[in-house]
Order: structure tokens, then C-alpha cells, then sequence
């Protein structure tokens, strides 16, 4: 079996969306709540404990967007950082509605909860391309 000579760097991208990925959603997400939710913005040790179910339910999203960003970064995809954002928004629009539920969709503030997939896949393929480097 053949194995890729970039595989460290796919590593490196599973590794560091993995990581970073489900942290920059949960405050991503907080951050659309503060923003359009109503209540008291959530500090301090709540936040610590929302990382365990964080990574619970934004590990396989995280990662299969750094899935897609490691085949566009190894074809040459001009706009990379641009569809992988594009997909870190699906997913993350896919994972809140599962975690929610599907009623009311069509409503725009829905539209929102693509940040918590967007916001980090931007930033993890931002930061990936330059460690490539």
C-alpha cells in the first residue's frame, strides 16, 4: 500500500480542525445567542462545561470539513478557504438543526447557526494554509 507523501500534512489538518474547531463553534455559537437569543449571556464556569458536549457533537463535523479542506489544499483549489468555509457553514447548519430540530427552518435566523460551522472552518484552513507553508 501506497501511502501519500502529504499524509503529514493531512494529519496535521485532522489534528488541528479537531482541536480548535469545536471551541471556535461553541463560541461562535454563544456569540449568535448573545447576539439574537434572549436571557443572560453565559460566563464563567458555564462555558467550561459546555466544551465536553462541544466536542461531543463538533468532532465529526470538524473534522469532515477538514477532510474537505485536505483534498482542495492537494488539488490546488483556487478559493480554497472560501468552500471550506462553505461547508464548515453546512455542517454546522446541519448539526444545530439535528440538535434542535428541523421545525421552523425556512426562518432567516436560521440561517445564522451556518456561523458555528463557518466561523472555525474559515479559521482552521486559514491557519492551516499558512502552517503548510
Amino acid at each position: 500500500m501506497r501511502q501519500s507523501v502529504r499524509a503529514p500534512q493531512a494529519t496535521a489538518r485532522l489534528v488541528l480542525f479537531g482541536v480548535l474547531g469545536p471551541p471556535l463553534g461553541l463560541a461562535t455559537g454563544l456569540g449568535v445567542l448573545a447576539l439574537v437569543g434572549p436571557g443572560q449571556p453565559m460566563a464563567g464556569i458555564g462555558i467550561l462545561v459546555l466544551l465536553i458536549p462541544t466536542y461531543f457533537l463538533g468532532l465529526v463535523p470538524a473534522l469532515v470539513t477538514a477532510l474537505i479542506d485536505t483534498v482542495l489544499a492537494e488539488r490546488g483549489t483556487p478559493r480554497r478557504m472560501l468552500w471550506t468555509t462553505l461547508a464548515g457553514a453546512a455542517c454546522g447548519f446541519i448539526l444545530v438543526a439535528a440538535a434542535i430540530g428541523y421545525s421552523g427552518l425556512i426562518r432567516p435566523l436560521w440561517l445564522a447557526w451556518g456561523l458555528v460551522g463557518a466561523a472555525p472552518a474559515a479559521i482552521c484552513s486559514w491557519l492551516a494554509g499558512r502552517l503548510a507553508r
